[in-house]
């Protein structure tokens, strides 16, 4: 289904949107994790119920509520709950290191903390700020500290009933970036910036409510921008608390599933895992793969879509400009597109693109957006807001990339990630697809370490597969014949592992730390 064809629904901000999706689908079945499952009336009343709890112990609209817990349904209960009754969702992966969890609960100012059993027993409560009125624990609360409140226990002491509706400019969550420049920032998602993604999401993707997804990536994150947009259809979405590798071809099968949101990293350890012929044969009942979250290597792409032929759907879009703001449709994944396939796809016609400052004769330059999903700004940081959103609501994405002829836009790199070799430009992304292509290379992040004759000295760090045998010049090679000189590599360096963020994305601010530690300038 090209973009351009597309029905387009209608803008319904997420409480609305949320609360008639319930009326509408009530006897369906709505969630599924691995202890039970939830009709569409029963969630209802489940988040009728918490946030009757909440408003009971004194929380009021606009309170932040933090959320750390995997994907399960107490996750989806808390979030209907917030949404109805004008809290702020503050939803963290458990998977957050404490000081990053101490940091984001100190930045919000929290009401109540709504966690795992597991996390908490893990963590402590001692990142929770002093001032937060109420911790409630998903699970046992035994061995935890005198005054923490099981959410079931919470749910069942009240009888649910109405609150007043928030409108739709009211904040609905704020959305903490991964911090892969810095401290993580809140980004300030309303009601009306998830009614848009949503809306945005219909009118591309053809979701069905007879469609089952299977959600293995947090569905705080990209996972659950599609189970919100299923949601408003009334399909059914299965939450897994992560993704196992070696079971997900059985699962599918046994749940015939028909969408499976994935981020690249999970697509690249699928096909790696999983012959095309295998998958094509075992995971028939998939008919879509929506995917985001970062850049996939060209070479794991034509394989994904030898495994997959008509299911992959990319969408780009980032916490302050939700997906999607580009849709590469299955029709342009066949494998003859190959210039198609290198794309982050056609601009999305409710989402306005420009190049800001194109250079160069592809006219390469900043990719800036505007339209109803795109963020008012930063959590109590006005002067970050200024710094990437003009007055005329155009957001800078950091993002540097192109438009062809035919609106598709082609992500060159990130703008703060682009290396000066000897004077000239070399994009990461650009070096790291040359390296993925050769056999062996399990996964590859090029930055620019420190250098006294080139300034910055391009370097691949690079992590073998098992079983594997690679050498310095085995990279070298390959990047010389297929980049021009001046971006190969004039270091390679081999290790054991990537440090990634909780949602898989790779932190080169790490890896450059380590190599320019001592140095006043970083560049």
């Amino acid at each position: 289904m090209s973009p351009r064809a597309a029905t387009v629904p209608k803008l319904v901000p997420l409480a609305e949107l949320l609360a008639a999706t319930r009326a509408e689908h009530a006897g369906r079945v709505a969630l599924v994790d691995r202890d039970r499952s939830l009709t569409y009336a029963e969630l209802g009343e489940r988040s009728s119920r918490l946030a009757a709890a909440l408003h009971d112990l004194g929380a009021r609209p606009g309170d932040r509520v933090i959320l750390a817990a995997s994907n399960r349904c107490e996750w989806v209960e808390t979030e209907h709950a917030l949404a109805g009754s004008g809290l702020v969702r503050v939803a963290l992966v458990p998977r957050l290191h404490p000081r990053e969890l101490a940091h984001i609960a100190s930045d919000c100012d929290p009401f109540a903390v709504i966690a795992e059993a597991e996390l908490l027993a893990s963590t402590g409560l001692d990142w929770i700020p002093e001032g937060t009125r109420q911790v409630i624990v998903i699970g046992s609360a035994a061995g935890l500290n005198e005054g923490v409140i099981e959410f079931e226990q919470l749910i069942d002491s009240v009888q649910s009933r109405q609150l007043p509706a928030p409108d739709a400019e009211d904040l609905a969550a704020l959305w903490y970036t991964s911090g892969s420049t810095g401290l993580p920032k809140g980004v300030l998602c309303s009601h009306r910036t998830f009614g848009a993604s949503t809306r945005n999401i219909l009118s591309v993707m053809p979701l069905l409510s007879t469609d089952v997804a299977m959600h293995t990536a947090p569905i705080s994150h990209w996972s659950g921008a599609i189970g919100l947009a299923l949601s408003a259809v009334g399909g059914c979405n299965r939450l897994r608390p992560g993704f196992d590798v070696g079971e997900i071809a059985d699962q599918v099968a046994a749940n015939d599933v028909t969408v499976l949101p994935l981020v690249p990293t999970q697509i690249s350890m699928l096909i790696d895992r999983v012959e095309p012929a295998e998958a094509r044969a075992r995971m028939d009942s998939i008919r879509l793969i929506p995917y985001a979250g970062s850049a996939i290597p060209p070479d794991r792409l034509d394989r994904a879509v030898e495994s997959f032929p008509d299911a992959l759907a990319q969408f780009y879009g980032s916490a302050e400009v939700p997906a999607p703001i580009t849709y590469l449709s299955p029709e342009d994944h066949k494998l003859g597109e190959t210039k198609r396939l290198r794309s982050a796809g056609r601009t999305h016609p409710l989402t306005e693109v420009r190049i800001s400052d194109p250079a160069g004769e592809l006219g390469i330059g900043e990719i800036a957006c505007r339209g109803r999903q795109v963020t008012s700004g930063y959590w109590r940081q006005p002067e970050s807001t200024a710094e990437v959103r003009d007055e005329a609501g155009w957001f800078r994405t950091g993002d540097v990339g192109y438009l062809d002829d035919e609106d598709f836009l082609f992500i060159v790199d990130r703008k703060k990630e682009m290396i000066i070799s000897g004077g000239f430009n070399v994009y990461p992304r650009e070096v790291e697809n040359a390296i993925s292509s050769l056999p062996g290379v399990a996964e590859v992040a090029v930055i620019g370490s420190p250098d006294e004759k080139w300034g910055e000295a391009v370097t691949a760090v690079v992590v073998v597969a098992e079983g594997a045998a690679l050498e310095e010049g085995d990279v070298i090679s390959r990047c010389r014949d297929s980049i021009a000189g001046y971006k190969v590599p004039k270091r390679v360096e081999f290790v054991d592992s990537l440090p990634k963020s909780s949602t898989g994305k790779v932190r080169k601010r790490e890896l450059r730390a380590a190599r320019w530690a001592g140095r006043e300038r970083r560049i």
